[in-house]
């Protein structure tokens, strides 16, 4: 819906590409290859659209980079992780709060989205998966309203979380729902 409404929206394409990049792992994890190639396509085709629109992107072309050479995930020290996880929650409080007084506000509801995704971030890297799958539900729902491809890259760190405990075909959907959030 976001690509169709605003075709030039350079943060689609790209969360659309990183979306495509997750579930092209994903398929190639399970020697998926034809589909994984795809897929990988795809999301190259993305990075490619949103150069098109924003050359000088540095975001583009790093992930553009990704595309064509996959880069392994850097693990956060525990103790980073805390302290992430306590500041997202400081956040999280304090967007509540401004929410409760303007829940018409956009921004609000995105800046609390994007805290809700932190927090699940920092409680999957403390292995505390299912409090962190609540949070980026939170997180999708919370931009459900405004932002097509901020909820497409929710949707892809869930989908992301899920293949790692191993929960495939809820991963597989969670990639698919963030690539329909942002056509």
């Amino acid at each position: 819906q976001t690509l169709a409404a605003a075709p030039d929206d350079v943060a689609a394409w790209l969360n659309r590409g990183n979306s495509l990049l997750g579930l092209g792992d994903l398929q190639a994890s399970h020697t998926q290859d034809d589909a994984a190639r795809s897929s990988y396509a795809a999301a190259i085709a993305s990075f490619e659209k949103a150069l098109e629109r924003a050359p000088d992107d540095p975001e583009a072309h790093n992930n553009l980079g990704n595309g064509w050479q996959r880069l392994g995930r850097l693990q956060a020290a525990r103790e980073r992780a805390d302290e992430a996880l306590e500041s997202c929650r400081k956040a999280e409080s304090a967007y509540v709060e401004a929410e409760r007084r303007a829940p018409d506000d956009p921004a609000v509801r995105n800046n609390l989205g994007s805290a809700l995704q932190g927090t699940g971030e920092a409680l999957a890297s403390l292995g505390r998966h299912e409090e962190a799958l609540a949070a980026y539900r939170r997180a999708i729902e919370a931009y459900a309203k405004d932002s097509g491809h901020a909820q497409g890259n929710a949707l892809s760190r869930q989908g992301d979380l899920l293949e790692r405990i191993g929960r495939y075909e809820e991963a597989a959907e969670s990639y698919r729902a963030g690539i329909a959030a942002l056509e």
